[in-house]
């Protein structure tokens, strides 16, 4: 990643969108045949029906990973910024699909994650401060909200980057599943999605080799 200099510290800079890698498009969708009914729907006990069992309980534990990214502030209703919180989720569930799909490898890790909840919650609050500065007439603000935009702006093409490099390199490494926190496996295990974990089996006694001291051998003959 390229470096400017301002005064006497050096800053990251993103890639132009000309400079950014080309990443790798999601894999289309394999499905089993004769894993669908005539409707459309699955057919119970397939490879299809408990793969898509499977991704409703991985997708589920991404989605409280996510929210947590933008902030744990629980904003009351009528709060003036709720709209635009909300606004940032979408967008940035929007934006992180977009990823995934076109440059992703279908999937983004953790680090995009993180760096498109900031923008997300950066281009929410430049739309916040723009309303803002219609409403009140302030040129500040509309600058501060400008700046805010552009900050977003790099944001994204950080993550794009990122995304498209991480997905190149797992053309070659193996594959891993992401890691699921104890919160989050306490929040799966509470709404059903999947069973609580066996405890571990109780430890083994082990028993100490005997100290006992051999009789003496009867030397005399």
């Amino acid at each position: 990643m390229p470096v400017r200099r301002s005064g006497r510290r050096l800053h990251p800079e993103p890639p132009r969108a000309d400079e950014l890698p080309a990443g790798v498009p999601a894999p289309a969708r394999q499905v089993e045949p004769g894993g669908r009914t005539a409707d459309g729907r699955l057919v119970p006990g397939t490879r299809t029906a408990e793969e898509m069992a499977s991704l409703g309980g991985r997708a589920r534990a991404e989605q409280l990973r996510l929210a947590r990214l933008l902030g744990r502030a629980q904003l009351p209703e009528g709060h003036a910024l709720l709209p635009y919180r909300r606004d940032a989720e979408d967008w940035r569930d929007a934006e992180l699909q977009r990823l995934a799909q076109s440059v992703g490898g279908g999937e983004v890790g953790p680090a995009v994650q993180a760096i498109v909840s900031t923008a997300a919650l950066q281009h929410a609050a430049s739309r916040w401060l723009f309303d803002r500065s219609a409403l009140e007439a302030d040129a500040k603000l509309a600058l501060a909200a400008s700046r805010l935009g552009d900050a977003a702006r790099q944001n994204m093409l950080a993550a794009t980057e990122i995304a498209a490099r991480e997905a190149a390199a797992k053309r070659t490494a193996p594959r891993t599943p992401a890691a699921i926190t104890p919160s989050v496996l306490r929040q799966l295990v509470a709404e059903g999605w999947i069973e609580a974990p066996a405890p571990p089996p109780p430890p083994t006694p082990t028993t100490s080799p005997s100290t006992s001291t051999p009789p003496p051998e009867d030397t005399e003959r």
